[in-house]
């Protein structure tokens, strides 16, 4: 494998495509440049770990449908912070801004209130109550 500041180069040369990346730790290492034209290791989430992160999501708010909104919004919290804490690294600002629209209000947690909506308990819930279980 063919990877470093001059890989691209000498592919270049030989007429072969971009460098090689590889996957470790969690992250896709790719060959990049900075804007001043200066080699760097790109870090991207593995897109598997990605979806598979957001399929737990999914499945654990279904699971804890029934408990306090507060409860669920505060492990939300503590589950996307860790993921933020973990991936938050430079060059990987799409794949955090996907899993946060991914489990913000607008998606699986907007669902998942929906569903606490139907709850047979007799009262709505009221905006002020659910609204504490956003995550942004």
């Amino acid at each position: 494998m063919e990877f470093g500041p001059f890989a691209a180069e000498n592919r270049k040369r030989r007429g072969l495509g971009k460098p090689e990346t590889f996957a470790f730790l969690g992250f896709t290492h790719i060959c990049g440049r900075t804007s001043k034209n200066r080699f760097t290791v790109l870090r991207q989430t593995i897109r598997k770990r990605l979806q598979a992160k957001l399929q737990a999501v999914k499945t654990e708010l279904r699971r804890r449908m029934h408990e306090p909104i507060p409860e669920v919004g505060k492990w939300l919290k503590a589950v996307v912070g860790g993921h933020i804490r973990y991936y938050g690294v430079p060059g990987n600002r799409y794949a955090l801004a996907y899993l946060l629209t991914r489990t913000s209000w607008s998606n699986q947690t907007s669902s998942w209130v929906e569903r606490s909506y139907r709850k047979p308990t007799g009262r709505a819930m009221n905006l002020a109550r659910s609204g504490r279980a956003a995550v942004t």
